[in-house]
């Protein structure tokens, strides 16, 4: 579930979500709300990156709740991508290599802001 300040802060911050998912081959689920997962010893471990979504700084109340329901979806694209790979049920290709090509060009200052950067 997707919590509405998430989305606040990418709009007032002019920051990208870049949406996640991971998997595993193996691990231990713990009996809690979220099915917390503890990876096995030398098992395999993916993780899957979307696109990254911008909010526009001038998105209303109704339109961050848009944003925060097509997080949720690519979230959960990502996620059985993630499960689909760990499970051999899907090819390890990329799913975003748009992405990985763009990224390739941005610096991490110019990502992150420049704290802490010489």
């Amino acid at each position: 579930m997707i919590k509405p300040g998430v989305i606040f802060l990418a709009a007032r911050t002019g920051m990208p979500i870049i949406p996640l998912g991971f998997a595993y081959q193996d691990c231990w689920r713990v009996g809690s709300w979220d099915r917390f997962a503890i990876p096995k010893p030398w098992r395999g471990a993916w993780c899957v990156a979307a696109k990254p979504i911008t909010v526009p700084r001038e998105t209303d109340r109704e339109g961050m709740r848009e944003y925060g329901r097509m997080l949720q979806q690519t979230m959960d694209s990502a996620q059985a991508e993630a499960e689909g790979i760990a499970s051999g049920r899907r090819s390890r290709a990329p799913l975003m290599s748009h992405y990985q090509a763009q990224s390739a060009e941005v610096a991490p200052a110019e990502m992150f802001g420049r704290a802490g950067v010489s």
